[in-house]
């Protein structure tokens, strides 16, 4: 009885849960979000029309209740529409329903793949459950639409299956959902770049290359023009709306201090980036394992990229269960009570900014918080 008693309170949880999301997805009820692009700009793309045309994509966000007067447009490469255009055949609201749960679904599920494959007890799965869907950035990336998560998968998939030794699989899973939005994780993929070529793993470099032709191939069978659509898109109209970057308090110094915005300093960071990942190989190569490490890999990408947002922080969920599952095992409680102090003190700030509406800009110093407060975590560790 007492089982039957939860199961059927979960059920009803679930229910009330399932409802009111449907009911946030209605753009009449609740104002479009991030989604609104994705969802029109794959709608458009699978009708053969421009995705990245900016009157087109404001006709059609105007039918999912996008009031601005000007378009949200998207910058993601022509594959990632691929990747929504099951979702654009729906109405906004259901196709927004949808992503609601499966991007729950990925954010756990990725979560506790992590949690089991750094080394975690089982029975404490849901540790990792709940530090997926109380991460700050996840939640803004989860509540606004964003794609990240796909990213986050990529990754996570990649480990897996490289454990088992299914290395073909595992490149073609990172290859396919990384590509999405390769600039967050760009050392991650120069890392694998430099480890296939320095092991002579050509079947790796194989399918990694078949992959990437056929990313470009469906959407250019799809729509032949696409890839110009694009790529004049990033040359006339590329993202300079401030981002959280170091790249954009570069030029946020510029605009002070020569009464110039220099764009190009945005990829400044990444050029420092792949200066310490060489540095990083030449030390470490002969001892190179992705376990140890990815945490690195994808902190790093993510505060050195040229164009990143507080939901691609969804990301640092990597070196974050990382970190936590050593710190709850710890004996010395004291330290790992300052560890979780200092976890739960960026997750507030984040939270206390996206509550206020700061300027995006403004989170810019979250992957630097996080990345000092992994190297704090794991100070002394192997992972590390």
């Amino acid at each position: 009885m007492r089982w039957f008693i939860v199961r059927a309170t979960l059920l009803v949880a679930v229910a009330v849960l399932g409802g009111l999301l449907y009911r946030l997805s209605d753009p009449f009820r609740s104002p479009p979000d991030d989604f609104v692009a994705f969802w029109s700009s794959a709608r458009l793309f699978v009708a053969g029309a421009n995705p990245y045309d900016a009157d087109e994509l404001l006709r059609v966000e105007r039918s999912a209740n996008w009031t601005k007067d000007h378009a949200y447009r998207v910058w993601e490469p022509p594959w990632a529409l691929v990747a929504m255009a099951p979702l654009a055949a729906l109405s906004y609201q259901d196709a927004r329903f949808i992503w609601f749960v499966l991007h729950l679904a990925l954010l756990v599920a990725a979560a506790d793949r992590l949690w089991l494959y750094y080394g975690g007890d089982r029975a404490r799965r849901g540790v990792a459950w709940i530090a997926a869907v109380t991460f700050a950035p996840a939640v803004i990336g989860w509540r606004t639409g964003q794609l990240t998560v796909l990213v986050l998968a990529g990754v996570v998939a990649f480990l897996g299956l490289e454990r088992r030794g299914r290395l073909g699989l595992a490149t073609a899973a990172f290859v396919v959902l990384a590509s999405i939005k390769p600039h967050v994780v760009y050392l991650f993929c120069f890392g694998l770049g430099l480890w296939t070529v320095a092991a002579r793993r050509w079947r790796v470099g194989g399918v990694a290359l078949v992959v990437a032709a056929l990313l470009v191939g469906v959407p250019w069978a799809m729509r032949p023009s696409v890839l110009g659509d694009f790529l004049t898109t990033m040359v006339q109209s590329p993202p300079y709306q401030p981002a959280s970057t170091i790249g954009t308090v570069l030029r946020e110094i510029s605009t002070a201090t020569v009464g110039r915005d220099f764009y190009p300093l945005v990829f400044l960071p990444p050029a420092f980036g792949t200066a310490w990942l060489v540095r990083r190989w030449v030390r470490r190569r002969e001892g190179w394992r992705w376990e140890s490490e990815t945490p690195l890999l994808v902190a790093v990408s993510l505060l050195t990229a040229p164009f990143a947002w507080i939901y691609d922080a969804v990301l640092l969920l990597v070196p974050v269960i990382c970190a936590l599952v050593p710190v709850l095992q710890r004996a010395d409680r004291r330290r790992s009570r300052a560890v979780l102090w200092g976890y739960g003190a960026i997750n507030v700030g984040v939270f206390a900014q996206n509550v206020a509406d700061v300027h995006p800009f403004l989170y810019f110093w979250v992957p630097t918080a996080l990345l000092i407060w992994y190297a704090s975590a794991t100070r002394g560790q192997r992972v590390s």
